[in-house]
């Protein structure tokens, strides 16, 4: 069967639109096809119309395809001499140009008209696909941002929560004033914790601070009076030199010699005032005894150690007073009120050595001849006054705070936040550790679906400017038309498809859309409308 190839001198355009330039000079074919010999086929083609024609197989269509894609490394032995250096194109009409410029889509009869339509519309259904697919991966990135998102809230609900627990334990309590205005949520109080200085040493506690609340708040709060200090001078009384000497009798009597030598002066001194209810007995043997003897007895026991032992019994009975006093004082309401069991050991320390030194001089005044010798309670009474002291310092800054009421329990509340902030530091740090993790993969999932967002958008970007180049075959389906009219070729016509404005379908009549009008045309039919096209591209 004969086909036949013509081209015609209209087939060079340039890029400046048709010109009548004339042919191609000259056609070189070889190593491709049938065009296999050693020796190159040089095909003169200097002529307005040059018609090839032969049998299959000969290489008409392996000339038209190599003008239509004469870069394609099969055709690299091949080529071909333009009249001039401009740079032209080459357009070629073969089944090529119809497969790329009607291309049927899901249906037949249902076609794209144009090469760059074709392009378009397969461009748009490569970004539409492309869209689902990041669509699909932009969904997963905002499901697991989501995930994050709700994580992130529920850690923040814990530590609110876990904070708020020390509300619990100072509520209704002495310092329940420090709770006024954050009572009532977990997140004011949570960024009341928040914006609270970290405070690493305080010099106070729960404890001290409920404890001046409790004082500053009571109906009863008066100024407090200092509490005096103790006042014990029995250096003197127990530094005496008479406790370390012998008080015996006179040395005057003749008895004085054997009762220093018995060392018993002391009961010789208690039984002699038995002497007067003796009868003339010897109230130590029970024997008859005369005045001489009675005499030289009493004459042990002169003024001297009368005056001795008076100045025993007055040291004696001044140390009893100044105890006295002292357990006097306290045992007063200043002392007693007090609970400290430091001050408690201080004074039972005190009041015991004072005791047995008490009772030493008991001894020394039942025997003036023995030695005592008393402790210092000096050193006693000072570790009692410092912890008056220090009372009465707590009391001097009560009265103060006291005197400036409102500022004092601002302060107090101040330092609750400070202790309430240390209580919940640990929970605080771990909570910061597990957010920056969290929000490190909020930042990667925001990142993705941004991401993906600005590949969708790019596609779309894609798809708007291809419907543009769609859109422009309208045109050119008209004006194909009016061109078939023109020449006679009436009752077949490109029609819009109804369901999809960027597909058209061949009609016979105007109310017909019969998809197998298309698949009925004949060869000669087909090329008709064909052609056109091809008209409708050389304008540029």
């Amino acid at each position: 069967m004969l086909y036949g190839l013509i081209l015609n001198k209209y087939i060079l355009a340039s890029n400046l639109g048709l010109q009548d330039l004339g042919m191609i000079n000259s056609i070189s074919m070889q190593g491709v096809a049938s065009f296999q010999d050693p020796t190159p086929v040089v095909l003169d083609t200097n002529k307005k119309i040059v018609l090839f024609y032969g049998h299959n197989g000969t290489g008409k269509s392996t000339v038209a395809r190599y003008l239509q894609d004469k870069k394609h490394n099969k055709y690299s032995n091949c080529s071909y001499e333009l009249p001039n250096a401009q740079d032209y194109q080459i357009l070629v009409y073969n089944t090529d140009f119809v497969d790329k410029n009607f291309s049927e889509g899901s249906f037949q009869g249902i076609f794209t008209l144009g090469e760059a339509n074709v392009t378009a519309e397969q461009a748009v259904s490569t970004a539409e696909a492309e869209i689902k697919k990041l669509e699909k991966q932009r969904n997963q990135a905002k499901q697991t941002l989501k995930l994050h998102e709700e994580e992130k809230t529920t850690q923040e609900k814990a530590i609110r929560d876990k904070c708020f627990e020390s509300k619990r334990k100072h509520e209704k309590k002495d310092l329940d004033h420090c709770l006024s205005g954050f009572k009532a949520s977990a997140v004011t109080f949570y960024e009341k914790i928040i914006k609270t200085d970290l405070i690493e040493t305080p010099e106070y506690t729960f404890e001290r601070l409920a404890t001046d609340s409790k004082e500053l708040n009571s109906k009863s709060a008066t100024q407090k009076n200092s509490i005096p200090n103790l006042v014990l001078d029995l250096a003197s009384s127990e530094s005496a030199t008479i406790l370390n000497e012998v008080i015996v009798g006179s040395s005057d009597s003749y008895l004085a010699t054997v009762v220093n030598k018995l060392q018993n002066s002391t009961w010789v001194n208690k039984g002699r005032f038995y002497i007067d209810d003796a009868e003339g007995k010897c109230p130590f043997c029970q024997q008859a005894i005369d005045d001489e003897l009675i005499t030289n007895i009493n004459n042990l026991f002169d003024v001297s150690y009368k005056d001795k032992k008076g100045e025993l019994e007055t040291l004696q009975s001044g140390y009893k007073k100044e105890i006295e006093t002292l357990n006097g004082t306290l045992s007063g309401t200043d002392y007693t009120t007090l609970n400290d069991t430091k001050l408690d050991l201080a004074k039972e320390k005190l009041s015991g050595m004072l005791q047995a030194n008490l009772t030493k001089l008991n001894q020394k005044i039942s025997d003036p001849s023995i030695k005592i010798t008393l402790e210092s309670t000096t050193d006693l009474v000072q570790p009692i006054n410092d912890i008056i002291d220090a009372y009465n310092v707590d009391r001097e800054k009560f009265n103060t705070r006291l005197s400036n009421k409102e500022n004092s329990l601002a302060d107090i509340k101040q330092k609750f936040w400070s202790l309430v902030r240390i209580e919940c530091d640990a929970a605080i740090k771990d909570h910061k550790t597990t957010i920056e993790s969290i929000d490190t993969d909020i930042a990667t999932a925001g990142t993705e679906e941004k991401t993906l967002t600005t590949a969708i958008q790019s596609q779309k970007y894609i798809i708007t400017n291809k419907h543009k180049i769609i859109t422009n075959i309208e045109t050119s389906t008209t004006n194909i038309n009016n061109n078939m009219k023109s020449i006679g070729l009436e009752g077949i016509e490109i029609k819009q498809h109804p369901l999809n404005s960027n597909h058209y379908y061949l009609s016979r009549d105007i109310s017909s859309s019969d998809n197998d009008v298309y698949k009925s045309l004949s060869e000669g039919e087909k090329n008709t409308y064909y052609l056109p096209l091809l008209f409708r591209i050389m304008p540029g």
